[in-house]
């Protein structure tokens, strides 16, 4: 029963690694894409107060 129970833990502590991994990878790739999202907005915001 001890056995079992050590595995069920291993694999929660395990499944909470990954996700959070997960997790943290796509926040990176957010954080990286919107810089140039946010160039594109302000070039535009930009363009539109000069009338182009």
């Amino acid at each position: 029963m001890s056995s079992i129970a050590y595995i069920i833990i291993a694999a929660i502590l395990l499944f909470i690694s990954v996700w959070s991994l997960i997790s943290y990878i796509n926040d990176w790739k957010k954080r990286r894409l919107p810089f140039r999202k946010n160039g594109i907005g302000r070039n535009e915001r930009y363009f539109r107060k000069r009338g182009i």
